[in-house]
């Protein structure tokens, strides 16, 4: 007899089709691959037609890259507007949430994100619905972030004719799948953005955050000068070995595509000076030669409410699937609801709370939100 976990767990297939997904994204190494990828097997898989995708980060690029499929870059201007005015309800709340994907149907109904475009609408005349396809034939949606950080998004759209309704399958495959695309977003678009510049020590020269290019063997290649009175190394001198090895375990984690056990966005911590940076690396190698690797290194202070949360739980050790439970806590979930997203059973999630309550050393589910928003 199948127990009550294989009664509720996703389908084998699913996970397949996650695997393949990914891998898909992993191997694209241009902007042009990433938005045939997105367009022929992202888009089709949810039964979309169009959507958007982007990258911001304040140490790099200080306009946000936004890219299109299924709409032209006239169209653009008008969907910004609609999602980044605050006059979409979904998107205004979104931001706030501490999950990592959301839309229609599931977190709010359809119906307000048409009644907030026609207010919208109506507030800017100067729109044409007809020469706009989004506000003409867009039926419902779902969106991707990057948590924390809220520098990665992707939003995936259905249209009219396509009316089916979005569900918790939708979303949990999405949200296993989010870590790994909103990585392959990053990387492409900060290749793409960095191609702006003549060298990399051309951005490290301008940028004020502590960041730096480290080759093989971790040794500096160029770094900030942030970075360097931060860490009080300079070129060609060679990364502290607690930092290293902690470089070396987030490269070979961003090498694993096949962990797709949770949506968590892990997140590398480093302590200097008295102070707790998150650590981010990306690799500047487009084409993965062996013969001279090298990395973008990047120190974010925990100045965003997410990071600092991420830190406590990091700090408690809470396991990948402990930390999803404590998040959909905090976005109010009961043990039904999170069980009913996780594809656990409520048994299963009040045994992981237990967990945490101990970890966190806190006895009551009020105790452990206030916790984790005291750390924000």
């Amino acid at each position: 007899m199948a127990s009550e976990l294989d009664k509720i767990s996703l389908p084998e297939k699913d996970y397949l089709s996650i695997l393949d997904v990914v891998a898909q994204f992993n191997a694209c190494k241009s902007l042009d691959e990433l938005k045939r990828t997105f367009q022929d097997i992202l888009l089709p898989m949810f039964d979309c037609q169009a959507g958007l995708f982007g990258f911001v980060d304040p140490d790099i690029n200080t306009p946000f890259m936004l890219k299109t499929v299924g709409y032209s870059d006239q169209e653009l201007s008008g969907i910004l507007g609609y999602f980044g005015e605050g006059a979409c309800t979904f998107s205004a709340n979104f931001r706030n949430f501490h999950r990592g994907v959301g839309g229609s149907d599931v977190d709010i109904p359809r119906t307000v994100f048409h009644e907030d475009m026609e207010r919208y609408l109506a507030k800017h005349p100067e729109i044409e619905r007809k020469k706009n396809r989004f506000f003409d034939v867009y039926k419902s949606g779902i969106a991707l972030g990057s948590r924390p950080g809220n520098t990665e998004g992707i939003g995936i759209h259905r249209w009219e004719g396509h009316d089916k309704l979005w569900t918790l399958r939708d979303i949990r495959v999405l949200d296993l799948m989010r870590p790994h695309i909103l990585n392959s977003v990053r990387t492409v678009l900060l290749w793409e953005e960095l191609e702006r510049y003549k060298s990399l020590a051309d951005l490290l020269s301008q940028s004020n955050a502590p960041l730096a290019m480290i080759r093989e063997f971790r040794q500096v290649g160029f770094c900030s000068r942030a970075f360097g009175e931060l860490l009080s190394v300079e070129s060609g001198d060679w990364l502290p070995i607690d930092l290293s090895e902690l470089m070396e375990r987030e490269v070979a984690r961003r090498g694993n595509p096949d962990q797709i056990e949770s949506g968590v966005q892990e997140c590398a911590f480093y302590t200097i000076g008295g102070h707790t940076y998150r650590v981010m690396v990306d690799t500047l190698d487009r084409e993965n030669t062996v013969s001279d690797p090298c990395w973008l290194l990047r120190f974010k202070p925990l100045v965003d409410s997410p990071s600092q949360m991420s830190l406590l739980m990091h700090q408690a050790q809470l396991t990948q699937r402990e930390i999803e439970v404590c998040i959909l806590t905090c976005d109010g979930f009961a043990n039904q609801e999170i069980g009913d997203r996780l594809f656990i059973s409520p048994h299963t999630v009040k045994t992981h709370l237990r967990k945490v309550f101990s970890k966190l050393k806190v006895g009551t589910r009020l105790e452990l939100i206030n916790t984790l928003n005291q750390a924000k």
